[in-house]
């Protein structure tokens, strides 16, 4: 049976999560909106702006998901489990962005395939984190 506290704690981190989303998205969408002005303070070259624009609709427009693992990874780390989380991270970002670059971005050699590693990397190191959480939680109640 779950305890009060463990359903406080839960509240708490789905409170985070959703501040943390909601945080991002009023310092980002701004930026989508007006992204030639903001990709136009730093070059006037139009291929550059062109280029920055495509940054940010490909990466920075998913920035926000990164706190559905960012937050259950600290959850993690402060029940006392570090490597799972750590593990999970690597593997979603790091290792899956060198296979990317190895094997879609060397047969489909674009911006746009290489940006897009950003965001599905997110989402795999999202899926591995919380499997790692559901993990650590059966382990616990098993106890």
């Amino acid at each position: 049976m779950l305890r009060r506290e463990s359903v406080k704690g839960a509240k708490k981190s789905l409170a985070c999560l959703l501040y943390s989303v909601i945080s991002s998205l009023f310092a980002i969408v701004p930026v989508v909106v007006f992204k030639e002005f903001f990709a136009g303070l730093f070059s006037k070259d139009g291929a550059a702006i062109g280029f920055a624009c495509m940054r940010i609709m490909c990466i920075l427009l998913f920035e926000p998901i990164c706190s559905l693992y960012e937050i259950p990874t600290g959850v993690l780390r402060g029940t006392g489990c570090a490597v799972l989380p750590a593990l999970s991270t690597v593997l979603g970002t790091c290792v899956f962005r060198i296979v990317w670059i190895f094997t879609v971005f060397n047969t489909h050699k674009s911006l746009e395939t290489l940006y897009l590693a950003f965001p599905l990397s997110w989402v795999l190191t999202i899926i591995l984190v919380l499997l790692s959480f559901l993990f650590v939680r059966i382990r616990a109640s098993s106890e």
